[in-house]
């Protein structure tokens, strides 16, 4: 993502670059949100079996955030992959964090 944010930046047009900060941080936050929320959870009721599969929910999940942006780089239209993730990343986070918030009560 920094290489896209500089790329962005060379190309003069430096707007670009607030959606890719926005585009890292929500994809940061459903990784984090997942695993703070499967800590959490698992603390109260471990099980191996669990693991990595308690809050799966959300659209927007690791693999299709990197398919998204390696078809935005194959058909050139970067700026749209980037744009797509930073908004469908914001709402898997929220929404993980309402899953979390709903099974911790």
């Amino acid at each position: 993502y920094a290489s896209i944010a500089y790329y962005f930046i060379y190309t003069s047009r430096p707007y670009l670059a607030i959606w890719v900060v926005v585009a890292i941080g929500f994809s940061m936050a459903i990784s984090y949100i997942k695993a703070k929320g499967e800590v959490a959870y698992l603390g109260l009721k471990f099980q191996t079996t669990n693991i990595n599969r308690v809050f799966k929910s959300g659209f927007l999940s690791f693999e299709i955030r990197m398919l998204v942006l390696i078809l935005g780089l194959l058909l050139h239209k970067l700026d749209w992959a980037i744009i797509f993730i930073a908004i469908f990343a914001s709402y898997t986070a929220i929404e993980r964090l309402l899953v979390v918030l709903k099974k911790l009560r």
